[in-house]
Formats: C-alpha cells, sequence, structure tokens
C-alpha cells in the first residue's frame, strides 16, 4: 500500500508522516507531484 501526502507548502507533514509509519504504514511519501499522488492507494 502506498500512501501519498501532499505537500502544498504549510503544516508539518513530516510528524504525520512518522506517525503512519509507526501505525505500521508502508510506503508513505510527502510529494508534491500530481502523478504520484494518482498512484498512491
Amino acid at each position: 500500500m502506498s500512501i501519498a501526502l501532499i505537500d502544498y507548502g504549510a503544516g508539518n507533514l513530516h510528524s504525520v508522516a512518522n506517525a503512519l509509519k509507526a501505525a505500521g504504514a508502508e510506503g508513505v511519501a510527502i510529494t508534491a507531484d500530481a502523478d504520484m499522488v494518482a498512484r498512491a492507494d
């Protein structure tokens, strides 16, 4: 499973990514790339 966190230039997305990883999520990415977001689950 891949999760894309959309980087829109505000907020602390690294904390969100770390929390998801701590909960067992794999494939967490912070991106502003529309193609990567479209490919995410």
